[in-house]
């Protein structure tokens, strides 16, 4: 999960998994990115970046809710919501393994294929 598209952070985040991508494939895992932005600035994104993972629209955050990526957090001393990123692996019985809610995703791409091939007994 991640807030938005179009900006440079989540520009950056993106990058690490669209360049771990085959590595992370080979280990038999599908990437896919959650947002509340629409399909259409989706379709932009995934084509100024080269961006070939699948990313989803989110806008009633139903999923992102539920899936505890939404929080009260303090900006300036004012309580908001927002999305929080979140990067969730699911083994293939579809049960989450591991959550994490790193500052900065991108520093987290290694662990990530890490936990995956300790899941998948690599």
């Amino acid at each position: 999960m991640y807030p938005t598209d179009e900006k440079f952070r989540c520009n950056r985040s993106e990058c690490p998994f669209k360049e771990n991508l085959e590595k992370i494939a080979s280990l038999g895992v599908i990437v896919v990115g959650i947002s509340e932005d629409p399909i259409e600035v989706h379709r932009k994104f995934k084509s100024d970046y080269n961006i070939t993972f699948e990313l989803l629209s989110d806008p009633t955050l139903t999923v992102i809710k539920g899936l505890g990526a939404y929080e009260k957090v303090d900006v300036n001393g004012i309580e908001k919501e927002k999305i929080i990123r979140t990067g969730i692996l699911v083994d293939e019985k579809g049960y989450i393994v591991k959550i994490w809610k790193p500052e900065r995703i991108e520093e987290s791409v290694d662990e990530i294929i890490e936990e995956i091939k300790k899941l998948k007994k690599i």
